[in-house]
């Protein structure tokens, strides 16, 4: 037997970002989770920008790398956060 899934219903794409060893490490200020940020560059005015990683969710690579999704992704008050450019 097979079944249709909505489009809705698919699990989301992860995306995950490179953390840097050097990367400054803090708590959100809304949610108190452990976070890195790392500097990212808009695609429109080549502007660099803030962006906090969740590193609940670090994972190592095999080329011994570590890599993150963003917080914004998991904070329930990730709204309360966002800047409009």
């Amino acid at each position: 037997m097979s079944y249709l899934f909505p489009e809705a219903a698919k699990p989301r794409r992860r995306v995950d970002f490179v953390v840097p060893p050097s990367s400054p490490r803090s708590r959100c200020s809304s949610c108190g989770a452990a976070i890195a940020w790392v500097t990212t560059w808009r695609d429109g005015d080549g502007r660099p920008k803030r962006m906090p990683l969740d590193l609940s969710t670090v994972q190592r690579t095999p080329e011994n790398t570590e890599r993150a999704e963003s917080h914004f992704a998991h904070c329930p008050d990730a709204r309360r956060h966002r800047r409009r450019s």
